[in-house]
């Protein structure tokens, strides 16, 4: 009998342990180890009042086959298709998402149109001339596709808003992630301009009819069902090992501490974490604290109003507020709001832990996410707030920066060292990962341990540090 240990029952996890006792379940037993009271991370959905709220919101679409047969098995029919539709909130102007060149100048008006075009064109001539030099930071990047003056004042204030970190800090890949466009291709003013000529349909994807979070209910319980042991409100607090393989996962639950035995281990925690845990040498710590990661406050409010918003995402440029995405929850899904005449709101704050938003108490967050709203013209008086919650998720987003990957290189370097031991999710891979990215990786991690077990030798079959260039893109995007 093999064992594996699960850290974090977020998706990654919990799909590492679904496949692995799909597969063999008479050969493999599994415990997971979360230390919240609840399953699926940021993906988790919290009831309130009967009103469902998720933290991350996005829709699924995979082009891999493997991944949809298990979103297949996890959520069947029990889910709505949903056109998506998104707006960027800046200076009291709504603009399309993704995003329209003809939208866009109709709106900015003519100084600020003259500036891009001439910025944009200066941009695509010395683009030809330097033969398309890779971009070293999101700045460039994006400076590089839509000019320096159209990326200053559209993109550059909501990178920093999310990230907390100017876009010059940041490395080329976040808004390279962010900004990549459905189909595969690149993002250029020149390529929403041309397809502005074209009206092209709104992306369809799949939504659970109650939330992101029952799918991870599901999952928990067709692997309990299957074998697997779950441990909910426990800590891990050291990991012990004996060369290069993990021997053993101390842990803590409520007072109690207890030891259990480690063949395969899997773990989805902060990397500044996992290499305390493992107590790695000093210099392989400092790097591990130099990964950081924004935490997220949604704060979910109950409107008196029928009607808001008709488009699913609000992305907010707008710099007079310090909220960053608002959802609508009636529009991804009816059955997330039980009163027809009521709709439920989701602003979405990114922040620090040293941030006020963070430390704010609960009724406050209520009162300035109805402020600012307020403040955006999405209400005229909050008033017509009838009830709010708000509700954390730390270590949401990781920031990865221009010398993020020198520190990442070290503590991949440390880490890889461990023949049994495999890191996933965001946190665990310290990269930002949607829905479909997560089931992959779980599948991958199941694979790999698998493979080893079977054949004897390690973790070969897949690195699950390669970026997945052959991961499908889901159709929407949970960031700006």
């Amino acid at each position: 009998m093999s064992h594996t240990v699960v850290i974090g029952a977020g998706p990654a996890g919990l799909t590492t342990a679904y496949e692995l006792l799909k597969r063999r379940q008479a050969q493999h037993s599994v415990t997971l180890l979360e230390a919240s009271d609840d399953v699926g991370g940021s993906f988790r959905t919290q009831d309130y009042c009967g009103y469902r709220i998720d933290l991350e919101i996005g829709g699924f679409s995979t082009q891999d086959g493997y991944v949809q047969q298990i979103w297949d098995e996890l959520v069947g029919e029990d889910c709505v298709e949903v056109e998506v539709r998104s707006l960027i909130h800046y200076r009291h102007r709504l603009f399309k998402y993704p995003l329209s060149a003809t939208n866009a100048f109709k709106h900015l008006g003519p100084i600020d149109i003259a500036r891009s075009g001439i910025s944009y064109l200066a941009s695509w001539m010395s683009q030809q001339q330097a033969l398309a030099v890779a971009a070293s930071t999101s700045e460039a990047w994006v400076s590089e596709r839509f000019g320096p003056h159209f990326s200053r004042i559209f993109f550059d204030p909501y990178f920093e808003k999310i990230w907390g970190t100017p876009a010059s800090q940041l490395a080329p890949s976040v808004a390279r992630h962010a900004l990549a466009r459905p189909s595969g291709r690149d993002s250029t003013l020149m390529q929403s301009l041309i397809d502005a000529a074209v009206e092209s349909p709104a992306q369809k994807v799949a939504y659970p009819t109650l939330g992101n979070g029952q799918v991870w209910k599901k999952c928990k319980g067709l692997t309990e069902q299957a074998g697997a042991t779950f441990a909910l409100n426990t800590r891990v607090i050291k990991l012990v090992h004996d060369g290069d393989r993990v021997m053993q996962a101390i842990v803590t639950a409520g007072e109690n501490i207890q030891t259990i035995p480690i063949e395969h281990l899997v773990s989805s925690l902060p990397l500044a974490e996992l290499v305390t845990c493992l107590s790695a040498s000093d210099a392989v710590q400092a790097s591990a604290r130099c990964l950081r990661y924004r935490h997220i406050v949604q704060v979910a409010l109950v409107l008196d109003v029928a009607e808001l918003l008709g488009e699913q995402s609000l992305y907010v440029n707008h710099p007079e507020v310090l909220v960053g995405r608002i959802q609508n929850f009636k529009n991804w899904s009816l059955a997330m709001v039980p009163d027809a005449d009521k709709t439920c709101l989701g602003l979405t704050y990114f922040c620090d832990e040293t941030d006020a938003t963070w430390q704010m108490d609960d009724a406050s967050l209520v009162q300035l996410a109805g402020q600012e709203l307020v403040e955006l013209g999405l209400i005229e008086s909050s008033d017509l707030i009838a009830s709010g919650i708000a509700i954390r998720q730390p270590c949401a987003y990781p920031v990865h920066t221009v010398s993020t990957l020198h520190h990442l290189a070290i503590v991949q370097d440390y880490l890889s060292g461990f023949t049994n031991l495999q890191t996933l999710g965001r946190q665990g891979l310290h990269r930002y990962a949607k829905l479909d990215e997560h089931l992959l990786n779980g599948k991958r991690a199941a694979e790999n341990i698998l493979t080893s077990w079977s054949a004897g030798r390690s973790y070969t079959q897949h690195d699950l540090w390669e970026i997945h260039s052959q991961s499908a893109v889901s159709a929407t995007k949970n960031t700006f």
